[in-house]
């Protein structure tokens, strides 16, 4: 692992993330532009497009940070538990509507 695979890297993942925000933006599609820039990389990695030693050492970095990269959205959820738990019942009954809809596949 070199700072210089480390940074090649997080250059492709990032290129992809830029050019998927774009994509969207240009055809105005609501889809999480991260989610986008996985399924590319997904299908540029199976097509030998990008080979797999290209983001293997960022991969690792970020999968061995990830814990830390949820620690904002945990602390989140606490600073505002009040509203959370004032709100449960709404957010149950949206929960389960969406879910049984889901099922149905009505969405």
């Amino acid at each position: 692992m070199t700072a210089g695979s480390i940074l090649r890297g997080i250059a492709i993942l990032l290129a992809l993330q830029w050019v998927s925000v774009l994509f969207l933006q240009a055809l105005h599609i609501a889809f999480p532009p991260a989610l986008l820039g996985m399924i590319l990389l997904a299908v540029l990695l199976l097509t030998g497009v990008i080979r797999e030693e290209s983001v293997e050492d960022a991969c690792t970095i970020l999968i061995e940070k990830m814990g830390m990269l949820f620690l904002p959205a945990g602390i989140s959820m606490l600073l505002y538990l009040d509203i959370i738990k004032a709100e449960s019942i709404a957010i149950s009954v949206s929960y389960t509507h969406l879910r049984a809809h889901e099922t149905r596949g009505n969405l």
